[in-house]
C-alpha cells in the first residue's frame, strides 16, 4: 500500500528490506534480499574513478597480476577440499602515482553466489569484489602507460558484465585478459576429469574431459617460471604509498 494512502499518524520508521521480524529471524524474502546485497560486490566504475583524483600529467601507472594458491604453502595442490571446494584466486592490483600522492586498488572477478555441485560448469551471475587485503602468493608487476591504463579500465568494465563460467571465464581468465593488454603471460592449463551426478535407477556417473586454460594454480606456476623463483611468502595487498582521502 502506498504510504500516501495511510491514515494520518506518526510516520513509520522505514526498515531495511532484510530487517528481521524477530530477534535473529526474518522472512525468506528478507533473507534473500540481504544475501543479494552481499553478493552484488563493489562498483568497479566507482573504483576506477578513484584514480581520477590524481592528475594525469606527470603520473605513472603499474599493474600487477596476482595469484593466491588453494592451499597455502603447497604449490603442488591445485584444489583445496577442506570445508568445500576451493581453487584459489586471481586478481589485479593497479597503482597510479605522482610526486605527491598515490591511489592503489585491487579487485577480482567472482561468481555472485555458490556454484551448484550438480552443474558447476554452467554460466552464473558474476560480481567484482575488493581484493586490497587479499594475500598473493605470487605476482607479476609491470609499468604501463596512460593509454594502456585506459585500455585496462575499458576491458575491466566490459568484462565485469560477463557471466562467471568456471571452465572458460573464471577469475583467472578475467585477470589474465586484463594484464595481457600490457604484458603477455601464458598460465599452465589444468586438465580436469569431471564426473556428473547420476540421475535415475542403476545409472553410472557421466565422465567429461576438459582443460581449463586459466586457473590460479596454473598462473602461480607460470609466474614462478617467469620470475625464476616461486615466491611462497604471502604478501598483503596493502600499499605502502600514501593514499588520497
Amino acid at each position: 500500500m502506498d504510504i500516501a494512502t495511510m491514515k494520518p499518524g506518526p510516520a513509520p520508521r522505514e526498515a531495511a528490506p532484510w530487517a528481521a521480524t524477530e530477534a535473529g529471524a526474518g522472512t525468506t524474502a528478507q533473507r534473500k534480499a540481504k544475501n543479494r546485497g552481499k553478493r552484488r560486490g563493489i562498483d568497479l566504475k566507482g573504483l576506477f574513478a578513484s584514480f581520477d583524483k590524481i592528475p594525469d600529467a606527470g603520473a605513472s601507472y603499474t599493474i600487477e597480476l596476482c595469484a593466491t594458491l588453494p592451499v597455502k604453502g603447497n604449490p603442488a595442490a591445485s584444489m583445496n577440499f577442506s570445508g568445500g571446494m576451493k581453487a584459489g584466486h586471481c586478481f589485479i592490483r593497479i597503482e597510479k602515482t605522482n610526486e605527491r600522492d598515490s591511489v592503489f586498488e585491487a579487485f577480482g572477478f567472482y561468481p555472485a553466489g555458490r556454484l551448484s555441485p550438480r552443474d558447476p560448469l554452467k554460466a552464473y551471475p558474476s560480481c567484482i569484489r575488493n581484493n586490497r587485503r587479499t594475500v598473493a602468493h605470487a605476482s607479476l608487476k609491470t609499468s604501463m602507460s596512460a593509454t594502456e591504463f585506459e585500455n585496462v579500465r575499458g576491458m575491466a568494465l566490459e568484462n565485469a558484465q560477463s557471466d562467471y563460467r568456471l571452465a572458460d571465464f573464471n577469475c583467472a581468465d578475467f585477470a589474465v585478459g586484463i594484464f595481457t593488454l600490457v604484458e603477455n603471460i601464458d598460465p599452465v592449463p589444468y586438465p580436469v576429469t569431471w564426473c556428473g551426478i547420476p540421475i535415475g535407477y542403476n545409472r553410472l556417473p557421466s565422465r567429461r574431459q576438459l582443460v581449463i586454460k586459466n586457473t590460479p594454480h596454473g598462473l602461480f606456476q607460470a609466474i614462478g617460471r617467469r620470475e625464476g623463483i616461486i615466491r611462497m611468502a604471502a604478501r598483503s595487498s596493502a600499499s605502502p604509498a600514501p593514499q588520497i582521502a
